[in-house]
């Protein structure tokens, strides 16, 4: 006679196979990405503290306590007329030119400051550098985890380094829109790099509804998706393309409809911001004043230091020959900047063609490193000394 068995105490309850492989994928995040990710963590922490340390002292030296002011200068007083009083409902013009007006700042970084002051009750100087800190934070860890993809984890810990430590990492400490753009291109690009489309294109929508120039991205991802439908018929991959350029498609549409003209911003930015393509006249101006004459505005020295630089790094980025999607990235946002009549390059855009950090990281080490990564935080924090003076420069 069959008797019936009761079920052991000590029998460990039956888990679904969904939940294991969710908890097996957890635990190797962690193990391989979240918990190494304390280095560039810590990295940026210590380059925040130093520019901290330069705000502080620049306002001890104009005996000015007043950090709203501090943080808000150039462009952080733009957002904050957008994230305070939103955009004005026609295009601001004077004789039947537009004139500079808050039209020219895509509308990303702004609202999410608005939002956050509506939600913490914080005030816009606070939220807007807390959000470009966020920002500059998550960039930093992505750069981090794109080099340690490609070139192991020594380079990746050297570019981490490298990267909060860069002179245009003074956008960190302020209200610009830098660091929350890079926070959603360098997880893009690595997205796209392990072939998640649709998460690579939201991305990409974000970033290019916060800067103009993360519509690079549209031409990673066009080539990318080429590359995926050639080699393996991944028609998927277009999603990607389609999907980035939305952001910015949605600013267009909805303010172009607010002022009735689809085009204005390429109006205010031309008459008013004076933002003209000049195939690098300006750049290479820059760099024969550099050569021929040292008088002249701390902007314009910065301008052609910055141009040197970048022809450094080039050549870092050359010798290392990464993917395709960051050269393309890296190339895309240089020509803006050195192309366009009242833009150059400066350390801030140097900062946005972050694969010329890795380069530089990969390409030395050793003691080289320690006098390259010591120069480049001596430069950030004068950098951010010369920001937070009213009438030096704008960076």
């Amino acid at each position: 006679m069959a008797t019936e068995t009761a079920p052991s105490e000590s029998a460990p309850p039956e888990v679904s196979a969904p939940a294991v492989r969710t908890q097996s994928r957890l635990n190797t995040a962690w193990r391989d990405w979240i918990r190494p990710s304390w280095y560039p963590a810590l990295a940026y922490f210590w380059s925040r503290v130093l520019a901290l340390l330069a705000i502080a002292t620049m306002g001890a030296l104009q005996d000015d306590g007043d950090l709203g002011r501090l943080v808000r200068v150039w462009d952080g007083g733009w957002y904050t007329i957008v994230a305070t009083q939103g955009y004005p409902h026609t295009i601001p013009a004077v004789n039947g030119q537009a004139v500079q007006s808050a039209l020219g700042f895509f509308p990303g970084y702004p609202m999410l400051m608005r939002a956050m002051t509506r939600v913490t009750g914080l005030e816009s100087y606070i939220v807007g550098p807390l959000i470009a800190g966020v920002g500059g934070l998550v960039a930093a860890i992505g750069v981090w985890a794109i080099a340690r993809r490609l070139c192991g984890d020594a380079v990746a810990r050297r570019a981490a380094l490298l990267f909060c430590f860069f002179p245009g990492a003074f956008v960190f400490s302020f209200m610009y829109s830098e660091g929350l753009m890079l926070a959603f291109v360098v997880f893009a690009l690595l997205a796209v790099m392990e072939r998640r489309w649709i998460l690579a294109g939201l991305l990409g929508a974000a970033a290019t509804a916060v800067r103009p120039n993360a519509l690079v991205l549209v031409l990673c991802f066009a080539w990318a998706a080429a590359v995926a439908i050639h080699q393996r018929r991944e028609w998927r991959a277009l999603l990607a393309p389609i999907l980035a350029p939305l952001g910015t498609i949605a600013y267009f549409v909805v303010l172009g409809h607010r002022v009735g003209d689809y085009l204005f911003w390429f109006r205010v930015e031309d008459e008013g911001w004076k933002q003209r393509f000049d195939f690098g006249e300006n750049t290479i101006n820059k760099f024969l004043w550099l050569v021929n004459d040292y008088s002249g505005p701390t902007a314009q020295a910065v301008l052609a230091i910055g141009l040197i630089m970048m022809v450094v790094l080039l050549v870092f980025l050359w010798r290392w020959k990464p993917p395709a999607v960051l050269t393309i990235w890296t190339i895309g946002v240089l020509f803006l900047a050195v192309t366009s009549e009242s833009q150059g390059a400066r350390p801030r855009y140097l900062l946005t063609a972050f694969p010329l950090i890795i380069g530089l990281a990969r390409g030395v080490e050793g003691e080289t490193f320690r006098w390259v990564l010591a120069t480049s935080a001596a430069l950030m924090m004068l950098m951010t000394v010369l920001v937070a003076h009213p009438l030096t420069l704008e960076p």
